[in-house]
């Protein structure tokens, strides 16, 4: 029926960016056209945004992923999704330092409607804790149009060990303790070749490779860019600035090749933010950096 046709293609979606069987979601699609024209495509193209925008979730210490934050974050770096440039939802990043940790909040919100019905929705919110250069905790929490899947993350004297939870149960494994999730912003995701897949908890291979110079359009200004490509369990594109700061991403969704688009509604690049300045991850991405030094540094002497 109607809604079983519903379920079929959207299942196909879960993996967000990640490799699947091209057939068998080809197939998918053409049975679900058949009772809804273009509403599969539609779905479809929507629901790969997830896993490719990840981030995690907990401070260290054991903040449970129902304690995750649920409202909208005041974002550090936010985003407009878009799919043929209409908007689709949005993207937030909040970062705050804790002493000597930096606390990595995500929260990802999506609807797309076909007509007046909404069609799917997903929402992931995380959080990322990391301490001399290090991932030390990370949980998430996603609800993918109704699915749901935790992950769970600590680091470990034999690396780092990650809980994933979803329909078939509990699995735990052990990873490298330099492990970097599918969250984009650190600086060093350009040089991985497996990232920690942050809705499933599992690793994803990939190649990461440099397409050439760019630009990307803030809201006041076009800021040189290098892009890349991934190819592997994820494929989409990334651009980051001379400093190794993520500015946006985008892929081609399947089904009906529609695009799916970052746009910056609020970056680092742009906030005068004294806290985050001296963070060796994040604080080469903090904006008036020349400034924040001046005044730290008082008034000339004459």
């Amino acid at each position: 029926d109607r809604q079983d046709q519903h379920n079929r293609f959207v299942v196909s979606l879960s993996n967000h960016g990640h490799t699947h069987d091209r057939d068998d979601s080809r197939n998918e699609l053409e049975r679900a056209d058949q009772m809804m024209t273009r509403l599969p495509s539609f779905a479809k193209s929507t629901r790969r945004i997830g896993v490719a925008l990840l981030a995690g979730a907990v401070l260290a210490g054991g903040v449970k992923a129902a304690d995750v934050p649920t409202m909208e974050l005041e974002a550090d770096m936010g985003f407009d999704v878009l799919r043929k440039g209409r908007p689709l939802g949005s993207h937030r990043i909040a970062f705050t330092r804790d002493g000597d940790k930096l606390i990595v909040d995500v929260d990802i919100a999506l609807k797309a409607k076909f007509a007046f019905i909404t069609v799917y929705r997903y929402r992931h919110h995380n959080r990322e804790v990391w301490q001399d250069g290090r991932l030390v905790a990370i949980d998430t929490r996603t609800d993918d149009n109704g699915k749901s899947f935790t992950v769970s993350g600590r680091a470990t004297p034999d690396g780092f060990t990650v809980t994933r939870t979803d329909q078939d149960g509990a699995q735990t494994e052990v990873v490298e303790e330099t492990i970097i999730p599918t969250s984009y912003w650190h600086p060093a995701t350009t040089d991985q070749s497996r990232l920690l897949n942050t809705q499933t908890g599992r690793i994803a291979e990939l190649t990461i490779e440099p397409t050439g110079a760019d630009t990307v359009a803030f809201p006041d200004v076009d800021v040189p860019a290098t892009g890349y490509a991934t190819t592997g369990d994820i494929r989409l594109s990334l651009w980051y600035d001379a400093e190794r700061c993520f500015l946006k991403l985008a892929f081609t969704a399947p089904g009906d090749g529609a695009l799916i688009d970052y746009r910056v509604a609020e970056h680092l690049r742009g906030r005068h933010d004294p806290e985050l300045v001296d963070d060796p991850l994040i604080g080469r991405c903090v904006g008036h950096r020349a400034a924040i030094a001046e005044r730290r540094a008082g008034p000339a002497t004459p």
